[in-house]
């Protein structure tokens, strides 16, 4: 049952005390590096909390990035992500958001909302997920978007894309190209495939019926 629903002038709620979602946990600056058959990757990592659900990661960075991989330890949840060579001296900054579990936060902003336990479900001064666009990026479909420049946005990667030429070459890979994302200093999106190296082959077999789609969303970290 809810006993507090606030909604907008068409009737649509945007928010209750059964509010659920994802809040700021922590931020930090990745670490940039290499491999073998990577040209530039950045690292970021964030301790694991035993009964937790995965964190949502966004990263911020001029330059394209797309997911390498990603990893769960006992201990540690890391992200490797290609990232574009011109900018590796860029810092990569990356957000990490948790589940808003009952207790989350502290309770100290100018709107808060308990459950029946007295636990904080909802506390303006916490730093909540705030998807402002879904990308799907298609093969051979660039796709650009306007964000402009009064606010400050991050990339989530939803569903990692990469084409590769196999190779007799270190790592396997004659050339790697991902489905990257990147936001410019001037506010405009653009979500397209890189190459990212290129030591030998050709382009990359299109995909059959050039059904390939990378996923982004796009978060408003301008208060973060």
């Amino acid at each position: 049952m809810r006993y507090l629903e606030i909604v907008n002038d068409f009737g649509t709620s945007l928010l209750d005390d059964a509010f659920k979602g994802y809040y700021l946990h922590s931020k930090g600056i990745g670490v940039i590096g290499g491999g073998v058959g990577l040209v530039s990757v950045a690292t970021c990592s964030t301790p694991v909390v035993s009964g937790e659900n995965y964190p949502v990661i966004a990263v911020k960075f001029p330059g394209f990035t797309q997911l390498y991989k990603g990893d769960q330890s006992a201990s540690l949840y890391t992200w490797v992500f290609y990232i574009e060579e011109a900018f590796k001296s860029v810092p990569f900054e990356y957000f990490i958001f948790k589940e808003a579990l009952p207790g989350h936060a502290l309770g100290t902003g100018l709107l808060v909302l308990k459950n029946a336990q007295d636990q904080v479900i909802y506390d303006s001064d916490a730093n909540y997920l705030n998807v402002v666009d879904v990308i799907y990026t298609p093969y051979n479909q660039p796709i650009t978007r306007s964000y402009g420049t009064d606010h400050t946005y991050a990339i989530c990667v939803t569903q990692p894309m990469v084409r590769r030429v196999t190779a007799d070459t270190p790592g396997g890979w004659g050339r790697v190209d991902p489905f990257g994302a990147k936001i410019t200093s001037g506010g405009t999106g653009i979500f397209q495939e890189w190459t990212y190296r290129t030591s030998s082959g050709g382009d990359p077999t299109p995909p059959p019926g050039g059904n390939v789609w990378a996923g982004f969303l796009v978060a408003d970290v301008t208060s973060f």
